[in-house]
């Protein structure tokens, strides 16, 4: 079979140009103290330094765990350690604990937004004298929430760009006792300054053709790209005009490049409530619509308060190529399997090893319409053999 061309569901959030003019009103936590990225795997190798971590000291992190959030752990000079994840992306608290001795500092994963009990995390980093590394890379910040996540740890990331339409970002939130740490960061030059502006304007234009969009038949057995690139090519010289921001390692020659200007720029004028109700929204229906696909398990069914969900990750039947046929249908699923560290084994992790080969993240972000949904639940409905779900056609 044939890959589809292009997606016919906007991969990323769309930029309109009322971002310009808008505020959101919306104010930065508690008064923390933020250091901007280009990227958040930067904010971690920094975030090391804030702690005032030495070469040779273990960091403990989950297994999994995407390996551009382990690679600045390695440029710093530390030695990664890793703790058990159960299939529902809960920590192995037994094995979390075991490993915990010796160890200098631990990482807890917010994963796809969803909090993970931050505060049992802090009470056993607090009881060994280890520091907290909290990462929010899959949190939308700046918007109120019961969990405070963010606040917890001796240093937490973000990486805005995940939610909004910017080029680049990743934060550094510094806690009480690391505020003062200072870092000089690279010149922008006006090239990548112009790169930052094209992407905006390439992603204000929707995906034309939605309307047109038909699934082929009997999905599966083509060879789709399947990765987190989504297709893009890295081969590209490594010099600041060329870095995507979707290159899926670190690039230690980077790490003192600041979030660009246009996205610094940007940052306050999203309208955050809007963009959290909007993803909330998403995930439900998709959620309830995919609710009679037997094989179909996300991982999580209902979202609690106001959590703000960054993809939806669900599980195929037992297929670790369900992500491959849904791209060949045009929908921009994708997993974690070409961001594995290969030391994580099957043997080890097992449970981390499943969640590599068939967790498949869907889109929910803001600005996927009901058309768009309706397109991921059909071709997810094609990839599990199960017929239509009784779908508008969209040509109407």
């Amino acid at each position: 079979m044939q890959r589809a061309s292009r997606f016919v569901v906007p991969q990323d959030p769309l930029f309109s140009p009322s971002a310009l003019v808008l505020r959101s009103g919306l104010q930065e936590n508690r008064g923390a103290v933020y250091l901007d990225f280009f990227w958040a795997r930067n904010a971690i190798f920094h975030g090391l330094g804030a702690l005032g971590i030495e070469a040779g000291q273990k960091v403990l992190v989950p297994a999994y765990l995407c390996k551009a959030a382990i690679e600045p752990i390695e440029h710093f000079g530390a030695e990664v350690g890793f703790y058990a994840i159960r299939r529902n992306c809960e920590p192995d608290w037994a094995d979390f604990e075991s490993k915990i001795h010796g160890v200098r500092a631990a990482m807890a994963v917010h994963y796809f937004g969803i909090p993970c009990d931050i505060e049992r995390f802090r009470a056993i980093c607090r009881r060994y004298g280890v520091f907290l590394i909290e990462d929010c890379a899959h949190v939308l910040d700046g918007i109120p929430n019961q969990y405070r996540l963010g606040e917890f740890g001796d240093f937490s990331i973000f990486s805005p760009r995940k939610y909004l339409p910017i080029f680049d970002g990743g934060r550094l939130r510094l806690s009480e006792g690391t505020r003062n740490f200072e870092v000089r960061t690279q010149f922008e030059s006006p090239v990548f300054t112009a790169r930052a502006a094209k992407n905006l304007f390439d992603r204000r234009r929707a995906p034309a053709g939605l309307p047109e969009a038909k699934l082929p038949l009997n999905p599966g057995g083509g060879e789709g790209d399947g990765g987190a690139s989504g297709g893009l090519d890295f081969g590209r010289p490594r010099k600041p005009r060329y870095v995507f921001p979707n290159e899926l390692s670190f690039l230690p020659w980077m790490v003192n490049f600041p979030m660009s200007r246009l996205s610094r720029c940007l940052l306050p004028h999203f309208p955050l409530l809007d963009i959290a109700s909007k993803r909330r929204a998403n995930y439900q229906w998709l959620v309830e619509k995919l609710a009679g696909l037997k094989e179909v398990r996300p991982v999580c069914r209902q979202l609690a308060g106001d959590v703000v969900p960054w993809v939806l990750p669900v599980t195929v039947g037992e297929t670790n190529d369900a992500h491959k046929s849904l791209r060949t249908l045009g929908i921009p699923a994708v997993t974690w399997g070409e961001v594995r560290d290969q030391r994580i084994s099957a043997s080890e992790f097992p449970d981390a090893d499943f969640l590599y080969e068939h967790l498949i993240f869907l889109p929910v972000h803001q600005d996927l319409e009901s058309g768009h949904l309706e397109v991921i639940a059909e071709a997810v409905a094609s990839v599990c053999h199960a017929g239509p779900l009784n779908l508008p056609n969209l040509r109407s």
